[in-house]
């Protein structure tokens, strides 16, 4: 079916909505409120210190089920890449009670489907997705948070 407008028609039309959805944009921005309230940031703040991974003999506590664990080591400089992965050479099922490293969990050897593999799905491969290490420092925000394990 050949249109009835000219492509000429329609580009004009394509651009007259386009200015109008970016003329719109601003009176919605003018409506955002930062969490900082009406307070501007300082201006010429220095950084903030780094801060150090916490490192500690032993596992955290898992604050919730499910929680993937939290890792008591730091992680600057490991290598996560397609073809390597750095974690698996003390936590691959092969090494880990010689590194006296926790073993990767099962699941990450089950695809979407269900099917079990003899290697870590890809989908699971890149571990400080969910795997985080931990740093003593100040929260950004106050929080209140418990979790499972603080349950009297």
């Amino acid at each position: 079916m050949k249109s009835t407008f000219p492509i000429h028609v329609i580009a004009a039309g394509l651009i007259v909505f386009g200015t109008a959805l970016s003329s719109a944009a601003p009176s919605a921005a003018a409506s955002v409120v930062s969490l900082r309230g009406a307070t501007a940031p300082p201006a010429n703040t220095a950084a903030p210190a780094a801060v150090e991974p916490t490192v500690r003999e032993g596992r955290y506590q898992r604050s919730f089920a499910q929680q993937p664990p939290l890792i008591p080591h730091d992680i600057a400089g490991f290598e996560i890449t397609r073809e390597n992965n750095q974690c698996l050479q003390c936590h691959g099922p092969k090494v880990f009670k010689d590194m006296g490293a926790p073993r990767v969990g099962a699941s990450h050897f089950r695809d979407r489907q269900g099917k079990t593999h003899d290697q870590v799905v890809r989908g699971r491969w890149f571990c400080n997705q969910c795997h985080v290490p931990q740093m003593d420092t100040h929260p950004l925000v106050s929080n209140d948070f418990r979790g499972d394990a603080a349950k009297p």
